[in-house]
């Protein structure tokens, strides 16, 4: 015949809580400590978001004039928008009438005094271009 002694489980386990008792506190210590561990990861993400893609990192530009030089080169005019006093760095493409690459460049744009200012990049192409575009504009260094 077994005997079950005190603080025992009808299985021989002991149960810790009945032995040693339970700690005052300890389940709302956990949740409060995953739950400010979670709201410091979440503020993070959201200052690491607004670091990469926020107003100071904004970047625009508006395509405008093609110019055939000659067979060998082409230029693109275009508007860029960024913060005064910030360069940016723009991919332009040059392109035959069916629309195969001959010629890019990337050109390094401003710093400039205002926001938005133009830009001519000339840009040596292999063969005659018909059009040319900005592929994509991000700031410099």
């Amino acid at each position: 015949m077994t005997h079950n002694m005190p603080g025992t489980a009808p299985g021989g386990a002991t149960d810790l809580a009945d032995r040693y008792g339970r700690r005052p506190g300890s389940r709302g210590r956990r949740r409060a400590g995953l739950l400010a561990a979670a709201v410091l990861v979440v503020a993070g993400l959201g200052w690491a978001g607004w670091v990469a893609f926020g107003p100071a990192n904004a970047v625009r530009w508006q395509d405008g004039a093609f110019t055939l030089v000659d067979d060998g080169h082409a230029t693109l005019a275009f508007e860029l928008t960024t913060d005064p006093g910030r360069a940016a760095v723009c991919t332009v493409r040059m392109f035959n009438g069916g629309m195969t690459e001959v010629g890019r460049i990337d050109v390094t744009a401003g710093p400039s005094s205002g926001r938005t200012f133009r830009v001519v990049a000339r840009v040596p192409t292999f063969e005659t271009a018909t059009s040319g575009t900005v592929r994509a504009c991000v700031p410099a260094g």
